[in-house]
């Protein structure tokens, strides 16, 4: 990804992150539904917008939704931290090769993260 072209992808995620948080923080929860669908939309692994879709599901009372917006985020985030623990280890053991391609791996799906980078 370009620096241009994340600069750009940041700066979305941080504005539609805090509208979310801005609405869910007044009990605007239709619409901070909406924001956070926004946000997975084009972010399909961003799992903060999966756990605010799930508080704002909860609340409007469909928990079914909810349930599956969590499970949702927490897959997300064990798959995250799995491979940030399996490129560390990898360069440890000097498997530069290796630890670039996970990194990679990292970076595409959470471009966010600067671990990754």
């Amino acid at each position: 990804m370009k620096a241009n072209d994340l600069r750009k992808l940041l700066e979305f995620r941080k504005t539609f992150s805090k509208e979310s948080q801005k609405l869910a923080k007044f009990g605007l929860w239709e619409e901070a539904e909406s924001t956070n669908r926004k946000i997975i939309e084009r972010l399909t692994s961003d799992y903060d917008a999966y756990t605010r879709l799930g508080d704002a599901l909860m609340k409007l009372g469909d928990n079914r939704a909810a349930d599956n917006a969590y499970q949702s985020s927490q897959s997300l985030k064990k798959y995250k931290e799995e491979n940030t623990r399996y490129s560390i280890r990898v360069a440890m053991d000097s498997l530069w090769e290796e630890a670039v391609k996970i990194n990679r791996i990292i970076t595409e799906d959470f471009p966010w993260e600067l671990e990754g980078h």
